[in-house]
């Protein structure tokens, strides 16, 4: 029995056997086209995406992104900066705002003030970090503590 070193991770070759065997069962591929796509002798078309990609249950369009883009980082220096409403606390854009689908801040605020009201599509979901924080929306009013998640349902 054959043990390779992939990424420093260990695996043994009967393992990568029996994945390629379930792959195959899995997906009714051609055992040969299966070959030729792992070893990049073959371009598969949207049809046998579509089945790896059901096989493995991964969205298909992981085979279609591009590898070779690096990780982006925003650092704690440059996050966007603004003050929250009446000069009751400061809020940064963690995400610095390069995310696609989500932007994410980390607000502070002296003990006894609030943002007030305040509007802005989607949900909001709040972790506090320390201290306790009232969460109100419509008629239900919500202590929390540190550790505490609340999700503010944006249709609201």
């Amino acid at each position: 029995m054959a043990t390779f070193m992939v990424d420093s991770v260990p695996f043994d070759s009967n393992d990568l056997a029996d994945a390629k065997r379930g792959l195959f069962i899995a997906t009714s591929c051609a055992w040969n086209l299966l070959s030729q796509v792992e070893n990049d002798k073959a371009s598969p078309s949207l049809e046998t995406l579509a089945s790896l990609a059901g096989a493995l249950d991964v969205p298909i369009a992981w085979f279609l992104l591009d590898t070779s883009v690096a990780p982006r980082v925003v650092r704690a220096a440059e996050r966007p900066r603004r003050r929250m409403p009446r000069g009751s606390g400061a809020m940064t854009q963690v995400d610095g705002g390069i995310a696609r689908d989500i932007a994410i801040f980390e607000g502070t605020m002296p003990a006894g003030h609030r943002t007030g009201f305040h509007e802005h599509p989607g949900d909001e979901h709040h972790i506090v970090l320390s201290g306790r924080v009232r969460f109100t929306q419509g008629e239900s009013v919500v202590d929390t503590g540190a550790g505490d998640y609340v999700l503010l349902d944006g249709t609201l």
